[in-house]
């Protein structure tokens, strides 16, 4: 069942609202009027948005706009940012800039990766803004639009100068040509090394490289593409755990267990009765 959430609790002050969320509990489907800009800064998450699942990598933005239904499942140390602001509240003229426009209105739902590099300066607009909430000195909402334009006209430079997809994260480069081969064969037999070799790099070099595009490891990576599809199979069917394991990638059931108490903070089998809750 899909709920529809009002902005009643968000837009009594202003008609921007940011919150950062630290381990996060899951969200059941819902959608709502306004939109909502997700900036995604640690842990995993497995996005369904529109009906299409993702896994999310810390450093992701993405724009839910007005009616678009979405939910998580999150790990235990999820962290993320969320932007919240009514039609009205797009400062005038910004809406219009290429970037910006099909990032709210274009036919695409879009996923953009932060450089880690770049991810600082994203974090501290939105740190102002909830200061800036918090506080409520005079003239805050003049701030906050002023912040919202900020954050509109960097996520629309960004995506001008990146090439993004609406499913996996895999835009052109060796790198992370690389950690798209991840997504696509997560199922098998991967030794890292092979794959960097197979893309012109060094396992040094694809370690620090990709630690450096995307904040975690290649292990990591491929680590989280496991569990969110086994967080899938557990909440939509009846597969034993051991058989779940080995479908997403792990030959050893035990290793798979102590790795998903660890990342999501429940066992499997909690995870499955609870339906993903804590």
């Amino acid at each position: 069942m899909t709920r529809q959430l009002s902005g009643l609790r968000y837009f009594q002050d202003s008609q921007i609202y940011v919150g950062l969320f630290p381990q996060q509990t899951d969200v059941m489907a819902h959608s709502h009027p306004f939109y909502e800009l997700v900036f995604f800064e640690h842990g995993l998450l497995n996005h369904q948005w529109e009906g299409r699942r993702n896994i999310l990598t810390a450093g992701d933005l993405f724009c839910i706009r007005p009616g678009e239904v979405h939910l998580y499942t999150r790990s235990k140390d999820a962290k993320l940012y969320n932007c919240l602001f009514l039609p009205e509240a797009i400062p005038e003229g910004i809406a219009v800039l290429p970037g910006i426009k099909r990032l709210l209105s274009g036919a695409e739902r879009l996923r953009l990766h932060i450089p880690v590099a770049k991810q600082k300066q994203l974090k501290e607009i939105l740190q102002q803004m909830i200061l800036e909430l918090q506080n409520k000195a005079s003239g805050f909402q003049e701030v906050l639009s002023a912040l919202l334009s900020l954050i509109l006209v960097f996520a629309g430079r960004e995506l001008a100068g990146t090439q993004v997809k609406d499913s996996g994260y895999a835009p052109a480069g060796k790198v992370q040509a690389a950690l798209a081969y991840l997504e696509t064969h997560w199922q098998e037999k991967i030794k890292l090394e092979q794959v960097a070799t197979a893309h012109n790099l060094s396992p040094e070099q694809f370690s620090r490289l990709a630690s450096q595009l995307v904040g975690i490891s290649p292990l990591q990576y491929l680590q989280n593409i496991r569990l969110s599809q086994a967080m899938e199979l557990l909440l939509t069917s009846e597969l034993p755990i051991s058989e779940i394991a080995d479908s997403v990638g792990f030959e050893d059931p035990n290793y798979f267990a102590r790795l998903f108490r660890s990342r999501v903070g429940q066992s499997p089998s909690q995870f499955r009765t609870r339906k993903g809750l804590t």
